[in-house]
């Protein structure tokens, strides 16, 4: 099998998860007295709203995706934190999928930098940006349940700050994986291209910093702020948030 078969494989196996994730990612154990209706209308509310600031950040210019250079600084990130947080991984993992799948799309109809055309491919766009969902809801439920009484504010700063870090991470092992050139580009032996790659290093672990920085604060401000001024968002823990 040769690499476009490999990647055409790919592609569908991703389109099959986007077709039935919302299938089961929001099935709910439901309780007595509950009212279905009330629930479903919550829910479709919350991730419309998530989804909306996902479609402003990606479209309006330079707002969510910031062109620096040869590459993009993103804003993105910030909603599947703070939906992680709020919500567990099943959240995370669907806002993190459609962080993927909307700057997949943004890629395909506006690429503005050099890297840009690497995610033209789904596979580099979406995989990384969907890990980075379901690992932030785990790392945030087990936050919750491991530290009720402690101050969960600051281990919240932490796990987005080292979170944000983990998705730049992934992004760049998926390129380096999938497309030789970014590797080549990178790492070139040649002095003039090293030294470019090399800066291009640089630049990327201060806008990772940033990024990180912006996670950090945000994540539980917004999070403590939301829990306590919309009341439907102080949800009972369950096993499988």
């Amino acid at each position: 099998m040769n690499e476009e078969n490999i990647r055409a494989l790919v592609s569908f196996i991703l389109c099959l998860v986007i077709l039935i994730t919302p299938m089961f990612l929001f099935r709910e154990k439901k309780e007595e007295g509950d009212d279905d209706r009330v629930s479903s209308v919550q829910s479709i509310t919350i991730d419309a709203f998530f989804v909306a600031i996902l479609l402003i950040l990606t479209f309006v210019p330079n707002l969510g995706f910031i062109a620096i250079g040869p590459v993009s600084l993103t804003l993105l990130h910030l909603p599947v934190l703070l939906g992680a947080a709020l919500f567990g991984w099943k959240r995370g993992l669907f806002y993190g999928l459609m962080f993927g799948m909307l700057s997949w799309i943004k890629a395909l109809i506006g690429a503005t930098t050099v890297l840009d055309v690497a995610f033209q491919h789904v596979y580099i766009a979406v995989l990384p940006r969907l890990l980075f969902g379901l690992v932030s809801g785990i790392v945030f439920s087990l936050i919750r349940k491991l530290h009720k009484k402690g101050p969960k504010s600051l281990y919240y700063a932490l796990a987005a700050f080292f979170l944000t870090c983990l998705h730049t991470v992934l992004v760049f092992l998926f390129l380096g994986l999938f497309e030789p050139w970014v590797r080549d580009w990178l790492f070139n032996p040649e002095p003039i291209i090293a030294g470019t790659g090399i800066s291009i290093l640089i630049f990327l672990s201060i806008g990772m910093s940033g990024e990180a920085l912006l996670g950090a604060i945000l994540t539980p401000a917004l999070e403590k702020v939301l829990t306590k001024a919309v009341p439907m968002l102080r949800r009972k823990e369950s096993p499988a948030n």
